[in-house]
């Protein structure tokens, strides 16, 4: 199976089950930008006002995220096509209803989700902002420990986030050293 085969079983059937199984997928995939630099990519258009691009540019599987659901969104009612607002506009709301469902933000039931940036955006679902986070450890878990403004706290599981990074630095690391290796003639 693929990420787009999920993706799009996750639109037909929106559940907990769906987002996590194309979650874990993502974090298994060479695909998979753990550090979010494209995003930030697609973040510098939409903030440079360039709507086409941005929308052109999105990705099927970075659909499942709300940060770019809900720039989706803005960018289609920018361009004054209404329609296609309504449609990311439902999305986001689908995917945040269930991302609240995949736990309670508590340390013991965090939620779950595939992209870091959207810690936030489930916050303004929750009628929150976002004031600090940190990582912390509880029973064998790395969670995001987020403070509000109101000083609630939330927690948002990242255990296979971060193993997903650590495994491409890793590889990076292996390539650089490949690299080197193959322009110097000598093993490291």
């Amino acid at each position: 199976m693929n990420e787009l085969i999920l993706v799009s079983e996750f639109w037909k059937n929106q559940t907990v089950e769906n987002y996590l199984n194309c979650q874990d997928y993502f974090y298994k995939s060479k695909n998979f930008d753990p550090f979010e630099k494209y995003i930030e990519r697609l973040d510098l258009e939409f903030e440079n006002k360039d709507y086409n691009a941005f929308i052109n540019n999105v990705t099927e599987t970075m659909q499942l995220s709300l940060h770019i659901l809900q720039k989706l969104y803005v960018s289609y009612k920018m361009i004054g096509n209404k329609l296609e607002a309504a449609k990311y506009f439902t999305k986001s709301a689908e995917v945040a209803q269930v991302i609240l469902s995949t736990g309670d933000g508590t340390r013991e039931f965090p939620y779950q989700i595939i992209y870091p940036s959207d810690y936030k955006e489930v916050l303004l679902y929750l009628k929150e902002v976002y004031e600090k986070h940190s990582i912390i450890n509880f029973e064998n878990k790395k969670l995001d420990a987020v403070l509000t403004k109101n000083k609630t706290e939330y927690f948002f599981e990242i255990t296979d986030l971060q193993r997903c990074k650590e495994n491409a630095v890793s590889e990076k690391v292996d390539d650089m050293i490949k690299w080197f290796e193959k322009k110097s003639n000598r093993p490291i």
